[in-house]
């Protein structure tokens, strides 16, 4: 079963090999009209039969230009055609299972097996054995003068007939081995494709005998061939050098114990000098064309560069959550203004007392009017400051605009936001944000919010305090 969307060798090699077989046949049938056109002895109706030739070997050369399975049909009309002209030339010179001809029905079965397969192949012969019996009836019957017309053949007309018989068997010979090397050399082809893919993708290549006690390994060389270790090894699990997740090696057992495939089975392998080498094991169960369980075989993959990679990933991750966590500044995740996530000083600035109660939460409602509402949603946090001229937003300095030798990220002006809290206290914060880029989604941004209720209240009434920042920002990614 081919489970790749692959050639077929087989067809590939019967291909080439039908177009040789037509080659082949257009010089015979070439050679058996000259003959037939040329002999002495008597033939009735010679000339349909030269034709008949003729013809033949014009087809099987008009043949030899077509491609994939055409070629295969024209071998089998060939060979009928074959069949039927050498049984009337029998019949009509009177010759019967004498002819020398009638050689040629024992090859033409070899070479429609090895050009299309073996049933047409069976037909031939089928078909062949019927025309013989049919010959060897008429001969019995009186109808046709059998071996008592050999006398009449000259002797090097039969000798160059046999001749040619030999010929013709040399080519199909020739026929049979080109198969056998075309597919051969296609299977090697192919083997070697899926080697050095394997080679590029996996570490070991492993067979467990059906038993599940040995295990033959071939480990990966430098030029990503796979060699065979020197000795079988025991069952993983019973080697010391490899350390199994309990649980995962029991889940393991029972799908070897039920013949099933397995995928990504983390192993630990305790190399010589003190390291971890961390894999990945997977497999498939092995049988027979018979269907009994021959073992298990497949392939092993060194995962230490990602585990250590994923390592760093969560070590890194935890300190982030640890820094959110204790964090004094009120940090608060969301998406399209919708809270996912916050952080204790967070909670207390909004006044929620959890974060159950807060997550999912719209911040827009801590805004004090419909008009801060609007305004937040039509100029996204950290737009860049449209008062300036562009020249000065390129430069960030007074003056004339003047040219830079790189562009500069335009300026954030801070936005002024009323917040309503739960408690019913209202706060102004000061929102600043860094602008976008172009990879940043649309609904996407980062923003800090300072909590400027004292300074804004100083302009109505003498008071003291100190202003409390937060921040939030937004996933990244839109929805």
């Amino acid at each position: 079963m081919n489970r790749f969307a692959l050639s077929d060798p087989l067809a590939q090699a019967r291909t080439a090999i039908s177009r040789r077989i037509l080659v082949v046949a257009t010089g015979v049938c070439g050679c058996a009209a000259l003959l037939l056109a040329t002999g002495p002895f008597p033939v009735a109706h010679r000339v349909p039969l030269v034709a008949g030739f003729m013809v033949a070997g014009t087809l099987s050369w008009l043949a030899t230009r077509w491609r994939g399975e055409a070629t295969q049909w024209a071998v089998v009309a060939v060979n009928v055609v074959a069949l039927l002209l050498v049984a009337l030339y029998a019949m009509l010179s009177g010759l019967g299972l004498n002819a020398p001809a009638i050689g040629f029905m024992t090859l033409l079965p070899m070479v429609i097996c090895a050009a299309v397969g073996a049933r047409a192949g069976v037909l031939s012969a089928v078909a062949g054995a019927a025309l013989l019996l049919a010959l060897a009836w008429a001969e019995s019957r009186g109808l046709i003068g059998g071996a008592g017309l050999l006398a009449d053949l000259a002797l090097e007309r039969r000798l160059v007939n046999h001749l040619l018989l030999v010929g013709a068997a040399l080519a199909c010979g020739v026929m049979v081995a080109q198969v056998l090397t075309i597919h051969r050399r296609a299977s090697d082809e192919r083997e070697a494709r899926f080697v050095g893919l394997l080679g590029i993708a996996v570490d070991t290549y492993w067979e467990l005998d059906a038993t599940l006690s040995q295990v033959t390994v071939w480990a990966r060389d430098p030029n990503h061939r796979f060699v065979r270790v020197d000795r079988a090894l025991p069952a993983p699990w019973e080697q010391p050098s490899l350390r199994f997740d309990p649980a995962e090696l029991t889940a393991h057992k029972a799908d070897l114990a039920a013949h099933r495939p397995f995928r990504n089975l983390r192993v630990r392998r305790l190399l010589p000098e003190g390291r971890v080498q961390h894999d990945q094991v997977s497999g498939e169960p092995r049988f027979d064309p018979q269907g009994r369980f021959e073992g298990y075989w497949g392939v092993t993959r060194d995962v230490t560069a990602d585990v250590a990679l994923q390592q760093a990933m969560h070590a890194t991750e935890g300190r982030y959550r640890e820094l959110f966590a204790v964090s004094p500044l009120a940090l608060v995740i969301h998406h399209d203004w919708v809270v996912a996530d916050a952080n204790p000083a967070a909670l207390a600035m909004f006044g929620y007392p959890d974060l159950a109660a807060m997550k999912g939460q719209h911040l827009l409602q801590h805004l004090g009017s419909e008009t801060m509402h609007d305004r937040a949603r039509e100029r996204p946090l950290g737009s860049e400051d449209r008062s300036l001229p562009a020249a000065r937003r390129r430069s960030h300095v007074p003056g004339p605009p003047r040219r830079l030798p790189r562009p500069v990220r335009p300026v954030a002006r801070p936005a002024r936001i009323r917040q309503d809290t739960p408690n019913g206290s209202r706060r102004t914060c000061a929102a600043t944000s860094p602008p976008r880029n172009s990879s940043t989604p649309a609904r996407s941004t980062s923003a800090i919010f300072a909590d400027s209720t004292p300074v804004a209240s100083s302009r109505e009434r003498p008071s003291h305090g100190t202003s409390r920042p937060c921040a939030i920002a937004q996933v990244r990614g839109s929805r």
